[in-house]
């Protein structure tokens, strides 16, 4: 269902390349409904992932990750909320 949303929401940019924070993007996707950390941080890279195999982004990556803190950080979900995420279309 994600990779519908993502695909239509990327679909409405104008720009070649497009960054969004990891934490708005949920926003969007969530409706403010609960989170389950781990299923919600591998939805949205899988979707994203099946984008970029479907054709229809060129590529994604997360800007200026720290993987140390991110693997051993109690609070990683946080963390990985403030992450932004680069789109080239």
């Amino acid at each position: 269902m994600w990779k519908k949303e993502l695909g239509l929401f990327f679909g409405s940019c104008e720009k070649k390349s497009f960054q969004i924070q990891i934490s708005k993007l949920l926003k969007l996707l969530l409706n403010d409904k609960a989170l389950r950390p781990l299923k919600t941080r591998n939805r949205l890279e899988g979707a994203l992932c099946s984008l970029v195999e479907s054709g229809a982004i060129k590529s994604w990556r997360y800007r200026e990750i720290d993987e140390d803190l991110l693997l051993d950080c109690k609070n990683w979900f946080y963390y990985w909320k403030q992450l932004s995420i680069k789109v080239l279309l």
